[in-house]
């Protein structure tokens, strides 16, 4: 729980300091939208842990029987149970969110006519005209 308390302050604390060091605009940027879900993904995997701990786990049950998955999830109490769920859900859900980011990043173009100030009014990457 340390550990990730400790993450979740340095990521909050570095996507602070690299926002202040970009322009000041009124509409969210790519690498706000970046910045969120992986401070969400640190956040989930803190609340996971803390929910797990507080439940604890019968110490009977985790010498148990390991003769195969299927006997382990059967005698598993509700804290490993989401311990082994959240283990394959978060990379999943990272990799599926990486791949929605870079591809809709990538893919994305928008014309910016607002050329005058500087500033673009586009959400991903903009081409100036």
């Amino acid at each position: 729980i340390g550990m990730c308390l400790a993450i979740l302050l340095w990521a909050s604390a570095r996507a602070e300091s690299i926002t202040e060091s970009l322009a000041h605009v009124a509409y969210t940027k790519t690498l706000d939208i970046w910045t969120g879900w992986y401070i969400l993904f640190i956040f989930a995997t803190l609340a996971v842990s803390v929910v797990v701990n507080w439940l604890g786990e019968d110490k009977e049950e985790s010498k148990g029987n390991t003769n195969g998955m299927k006997n382990v999830w059967k005698t598993a109490s509700l804290s490993l149970r989401i311990d082994y769920v959240s283990r394959a859900l978060f990379p999943l859900m990272f990799v599926i969110f990486n791949m929605i980011y870079w591809t809709a990043l990538e893919t994305e173009k928008h014309i910016c006519y607002d050329s005058d100030n500087g500033h673009c009014a586009c959400l991903f990457n903009c081409v100036y005209q």
